[in-house]
């Protein structure tokens, strides 16, 4: 993968990664929430949604960051 990349390149395996993730997220959620009582489902399901997204925000901007810390770390080592 180089930053020459173009979308058409990318949308299938961003399309697979997304699937599969949604796809995991079910048994996850069951696994997770499966033997709470009803009455304190709400609160703790918000609060699972709640790090999910979370995490769903804080990992691509960590990855973007580094990768960009990374191009530029490459550049500098061939003097461009």
């Amino acid at each position: 993968m180089t930053p020459d990349w173009d979308f058409n390149e990318l949308l299938l395996p961003v399309a697979l990664w997304g699937m599969s993730l949604m796809i995991a997220m079910v048994p996850i959620s069951n696994i997770a929430l499966g033997t709470l009582p009803p009455e304190k489902m709400k609160g703790t399901y918000g609060l699972f949604n709640l790090t999910r997204n979370l995490g769903g925000a804080v990992r691509p901007a960590a990855s973007a960051s580094r990768a960009a810390f990374g191009v530029f770390e490459l550049e500098q080592c061939r003097g461009t």
